[in-house]
């Protein structure tokens, strides 16, 4: 079963990723978009708020089946150890889509989430819950 945010969940987050919210010009430089300076302040927030106990931006790469590798945008760690891994993404190409799927398969006790162009995050249980759009619009 799918996670529900709550609508103050999803205010809150839709305000920490607003333009008011947007990280100086500084941090934004280490980030490869946008959209993930904006979702490094969520996971800021997130870790002030006790919720996640760290977080990092490409910290690792993963090897799946066949030699390929993918690293996820970001990791966080929760209270109970739990790795939760989140990939910001306005375009889901082909290649990132295939290799998402089989992240989410070899490594299914990670708590997978996409961010599309709703900003709202999406939880990927199985590989069957990317999208196979192009456009990430959830």
């Amino acid at each position: 079963m799918t996670r529900r945010w709550t609508e103050q969940e999803v205010a809150k987050l839709r305000h920490a990723m607003s333009d008011d919210a947007a990280p100086p010009a500084k941090v934004r430089k280490a980030y490869r978009s946008q959209w993930e300076a904006e979702y490094a302040g969520v996971l800021e927030m997130r870790k002030r708020a006790g919720e996640i106990l760290s977080y990092g931006y490409e910290q690792i790469t993963l090897v799946l089946p066949g030699q390929l590798r993918y690293t996820p945008d970001f990791l966080s760690v929760l209270p109970d150890g739990t790795f939760e891994m989140h990939e910001v993404k306005a375009w889901l190409r082909e290649v990132a889509r295939d290799r998402l799927r089989s992240a989410v398969a070899t490594f299914p006790t990670v708590h997978w989430y996409l961010i599309g162009e709703s900003r709202v995050p999406i939880r990927l249980r199985t590989p069957d819950d990317v999208p196979s759009a192009r456009k990430v619009v959830a």
